[in-house]
């Protein structure tokens, strides 16, 4: 999906892997999502996002 592509540096990473909180209420306090990809160029972690869950194919509003 759109939402997991993203920008580093001019290069294009895809933040798919992701880990997240033991909980799974996204109204808890403690609930966290961290979206991420490897950039082999700079040899660095790159996080693309952090906080919810990203739109995907079953979070999707039907328009």
């Amino acid at each position: 999906m759109a939402s997991r592509k993203d920008d580093y540096q001019g290069r294009d990473i895809f933040i798919e892997p992701h880990v997240k909180s033991s909980t799974g209420n996204q109204k808890d306090p403690n609930f966290v999502r961290i979206y991420f990809d490897w950039d082999e160029a700079s040899e660095k972690l790159v996080v693309g996002d952090c906080g919810g869950h990203l739109e995907n194919h079953s979070t999707r509003s039907v328009r």
